[in-house]
C-alpha cells in the first residue's frame, strides 16, 4: 500500500507551559542570577573593591526588606525567599514573583575572619545557582 502524502503541514499548538516559559518563576530566578554574575563580573572588570562584599534584598510593598540568602522557584509564578529581616530575625517569605523588588548592592566587608558565603539561585529548572558573596 502507499502511503498517502499529507496535503498540508501542520505545527503542533504549544503548550500554556511552553507558551509562557519566559514569564514563569524559574526564569525569573534564573535571569536574576545571570544578571548578578554580569554585575559581578563588570564590577570586578572595573577595578572594584575587594574589601566589599554583595548582599541580596527584596523590598516588599509594605516596606519591610529582607537581606536573602536563598531565592527558590515555586510553581509557575511563586517564588520563596530565605532569609533574614533587618533586626536579624530568621524568614521565610512564599510569594508572587511580581510582588516583590530585589536589590543587589556591595557593602563594607564586616570583618576579615567572616567566611565567605553563597547565595543559592534555585531555579527548579534542575540548574540551581551560587554566587559567592
Amino acid at each position: 500500500m502507499n502511503n498517502p502524502t499529507p496535503l498540508i503541514n501542520v505545527a503542533r499548538r504549544r503548550t500554556a507551559e511552553e507558551e509562557h516559559a519566559y514569564e514563569s518563576a524559574g526564569t525569573f530566578v534564573q535571569q536574576t542570577a545571570i544578571e548578578i554574575q554580569n554585575w559581578l563580573i563588570e564590577i570586578r572588570r572595573n577595578g572594584g573593591s575587594k574589601k566589599k562584599r554583595w548582599v541580596l534584598s527584596a523590598s516588599l510593598s509594605s516596606g519591610v526588606t529582607i537581606k536573602v540568602r536563598t531565592l527558590s522557584a515555586r510553581g509557575h509564578s511563586m517564588i520563596k525567599l530565605e532569609g533574614e529581616l533587618s533586626d536579624g530575625a530568621a524568614c521565610l517569605l512564599v510569594t508572587n514573583q511580581h510582588c516583590v523588588q530585589l536589590i543587589a548592592c556591595q557593602i563594607e566587608e564586616e570583618t576579615e575572619a567572616q567566611p565567605k558565603r553563597e547565595i543559592g539561585f534555585h531555579t527548579g529548572m534542575g540548574d540551581d545557582i551560587k554566587i559567592e558573596q
